[in-house]
């Protein structure tokens, strides 16, 4: 029964919830064996589509398409096509549209600094709209994953974001929507180059792509930038699949998978993209003993409120 006491106030009463408080019990207590110093307290989480909405599509190629429409004052039909491409196939396939994203990059940074793009991310996230809820991106966090957020956080864990969306995307909003801050997400990036103006060193973007996270690259990632095991992970796709492996690895852990199911509140989808090849997300979930959260059973709500779209 929930009480007003309840950290997990927003989930309904099952094995998944429990799961979570049983594991932040077990690992917080320095009686219990399976305690883990708060140095330790390792928590990863997937951004898009783990944290909040991520149809129809991604918030950060709406962004890009917006800032690419301002900037041409319109977008021909093949830069649409390219935007219609990543809408379904985001994940597996991203690699194979390198190229066009290549041009992409040049279109939108060319001559643009860090500090002007993160600018214009605040900008537009301070008013942008999504097109089938009609309120802020910013506003469609998951409520029960904020919930989650916050107990991580006051038994002293140290969380990531470790998303296959940009590190420069995500960061600008991180701190206030999720008590993030910038050393704590991680993300893709293309190269910079460092140049002067009027006396200043700027770092300037180029359009040549530094680092893909996602898949397998996320676990290189996380060792190369914590260089700890995390001992939780949250993601919902083919692309957090290595995550959530590497994290049960460690003795006591938990993995959780969100899997889209609510239609009517949110989105009902597959955590396998439609190119995804090889073994079903959820079979890696079933064996490898991750929690699978499904959205419709054990959320109470989506968005803060119940959502009708």
């Amino acid at each position: 029964m929930n009480t007003p006491l309840d950290p997990l106030s927003l989930w309904t009463t099952s094995f998944v919830k429990e799961a979570i408080l049983n594991f932040v019990a077990d690992v917080t207590n320095e009686h219990h064996a399976d305690f883990v110093p708060a140095a330790d307290r390792i928590a990863v989480f997937d951004n898009d589509g783990t944290l909040w909405v991520e149809k129809p599509l991604l918030a950060e190629l709406t962004f890009i398409k917006e800032q690419l429409q301002f900037k041409r004052g319109k977008t021909d039909g093949e830069r649409l096509s390219f935007f219609e491409k990543l809408k379904d196939v985001c994940e597996d396939a991203a690699q194979t549209l390198l190229s066009e994203a290549k041009d992409l990059a040049e279109d939108l940074l060319d001559g643009v600094t860090i500090h002007e793009y993160e600018q214009a991310v605040k900008e537009w996230i301070s008013q942008a709209l999504h097109p089938r809820f009609k309120q802020p991106y910013t506003s469609l966090t998951y409520s029960p994953m904020q919930q989650v957020l916050r107990l991580f956080q006051q038994h002293q864990f140290q969380c990531f974001i470790v998303s296959g969306g940009s590190t420069d995307f995500i960061r600008p909003w991180s701190g206030p929507i999720y008590q993030i801050d910038k050393p704590n997400v991680i993300g893709s990036s293309l190269r910079t180059k460092l140049v002067e103006k009027n006396k200043r060193l700027h770092l300037e973007y180029m359009p040549i792509p530094f680092y893909f996270d996602n898949g397998a690259a996320k676990v290189r990632s996380i060792a190369r930038l914590i260089g700890k095991q995390p001992i939780a992970a949250f993601g919902n796709s083919s692309g957090d699949i290595e995550m959530l492996r590497y994290t049960r690895q460690a003795p006591r852990s938990l993995a959780c998978l969100i899997h889209h199911t609510d239609n009517e509140r949110e989105y009902a989808y597959s955590p396998d993209s439609s190119l995804h090849f090889g073994k079903d997300t959820l079979e890696y979930a079933k064996e490898g003993d991750w929690e699978v959260v499904n959205m419709k059973l054990h959320w109470l709500e989506v968005f803060g409120q119940p959502q009708r779209g």
